[in-house]
């Protein structure tokens, strides 16, 4: 039993290391990504966008270097998430979710929410905050910016739509609390 408990705490301690290695590496992927896309780099290379440039160097699928891109070029703006990515209190997982709806007005609050919710929970509980703090037509807003239709061939030849559609329940009318 001992022995066991040992080597669960090494591979722990392994996996943590390799986790700080990659959290430092996800930041700057993602910086050196948006640098990319403002340089003339990959068009000289005859690239048709920066993503399939990026794509083609990191060996991802273009959609990945799409959203490297993304995250990279939306980080700028938003000072308060650059820094803590920077100094890596935020993951790369965080970021990505917080970037999606994070202004320079709103992105203090939102970075005070990820402080406190694990990453697998940070989606859920933004769309709580955004029920909770956007003004209905904001809101309805932001969600008619969301749809769209996108589509993936599989290696398997099949077809995959994604459809993000609004929500069907009604907006709270009192202050929405996450479920957990």
């Amino acid at each position: 039993m001992a022995v066991a408990a040992l080597a669960h705490t090494v591979l722990s301690d392994r996996l943590a290391v390799v986790a700080r290695n990659w959290a430092a590496a996800q930041h700057e992927l993602v910086t050196l990504a948006a640098e990319l896309a403002d340089s003339a780099e990959w068009i000289l290379a005859g690239s048709p966008t920066p993503a399939h440039h990026l794509a083609a160097i990191a060996d991802v699928e273009p959609c990945t270097a799409r959203e490297w891109l993304r995250v990279g070029t939306r980080v700028r703006g938003l000072p308060t998430i650059a820094s803590r990515f920077a100094d890596r209190a935020l993951s790369y997982s965080k970021v990505r979710a917080l970037v999606a709806v994070a202004t320079p007005a709103n992105e203090a609050e939102l970075v005070a929410i990820a402080t406190d919710t694990p990453a697998g929970d940070l989606r859920a509980a933004i769309a709580h905050w955004m029920h909770r703090s956007c003004d209905p037509g904001q809101l309805q807003a932001h969600q008619r910016r969301q749809r769209s239709v996108r589509w993936r061939s599989e290696p398997d030849a099949m077809v995959t739509f994604t459809l993000p559609c609004r929500p069907r329940w009604p907006r709270c009318s009192s202050p929405c609390s996450p479920p957990w």
